[in-house]
């Protein structure tokens, strides 16, 4: 029997949050989505060992991508982490800033296509 992969989906655009939540069901996974960084916190709080895959948007109020997957791996969680920009020179100096953490990364917009086989990849 396969174990359900659940993926938290973080991103204050809700038709961007929705579209990548669809995304990621077709791949097969279960989706908890959170509007902030903040909230994604509060959420892993509670169930971090539940998921299996983080996709992240980079800018948002409150708590920014890269401070959310800062404060991930302060409290040990080690799963993929998929960051997405719409800004390719915020997302090169995030990755630089990230250095240590493994991520991946994919700019805005994006194919359809190319965001599967980047969660394929990102959880194989």
């Amino acid at each position: 029997m396969q174990s359900v992969r659940h993926a938290l989906v973080v991103d204050d655009d809700a038709l961007l949050r929705d579209l990548v939540t669809e995304i990621a069901e077709l791949e097969g996974f279960q989706v908890t989505t959170c509007v902030d960084g903040r909230q994604a916190l509060e959420y892993l709080q509670q169930s971090a060992d539940d998921i299996s895959l983080v996709v992240t948007d980079l800018e948002m109020p409150s708590m920014t991508g890269p401070e959310l997957i800062h404060a991930l791996r302060e409290q040990g969680l080690r799963v993929p982490i998929i960051l997405m920009s719409g800004n390719p020179q915020k997302l090169s100096q995030a990755t630089a800033d990230l250095s240590g953490c493994t991520i991946r990364t994919i700019g805005k917009p994006f194919q359809l296509a190319e965001f599967r086989e980047l969660i394929t990849t990102a959880t194989a």
